[in-house]
Order: structure tokens, then C-alpha cells, then sequence
């Protein structure tokens, strides 16, 4: 995960870096499953999807930027 900021409006997100080559079929579909309901969500106690965009390496999922820490902590 890395914290960018959009150039046009100047909000703070967290981008999540996926391999493609480390993907099987089945790992792609349910990450296409999971990027349809997290489209779809909004709730305060959920991170909000904003993106996701993808190059020949890698795919790119933006969330709004959290602050506080780690969940598991």
C-alpha cells in the first residue's frame, strides 16, 4: 500500500499494488467481485473505494486515505 495524491483535486488516497503475473483466472474474478461491491458501499466505517486502474504489471486499487494506524492494531 502507498499513500499519492490526486493531482487534479489534491486529495490524499492509498493505492494497492497487484502483481498481475501472481493473479490465477480465479484470483481475477474475485477481485473483479470484490471491486463491484466495493463500488457500491458507503458506510463511515467502511474505507471507500475511489479507482481502479491497471498497466501490463500491475493493477491499482485507490482507496480514500485513512488515518490512525493499522486495522489489525
Amino acid at each position: 500500500m502507498r499513500r499519492a495524491k490526486n493531482r487534479k483535486t489534491g486529495a490524499r488516497v492509498a493505492i494497492k499494488f497487484i502483481k498481475k503475473e501472481r493473479l490465477t483466472d480465479g484470483d481475477v474474478e474475485l477481485l473483479r467481485d470484490e471491486l463491484r461491491i466495493n463500488k457500491r458501499l458507503d458506510h463511515p466505517n467502511i474505507v471507500r473505494f475511489v479507482e481502479a486502474l491497471e498497466d501490463k504489471k500491475y493493477l491499482y486499487i485507490v482507496f480514500e486515505l485513512m488515518h490512525g494506524g493499522e486495522l489489525l492494531d
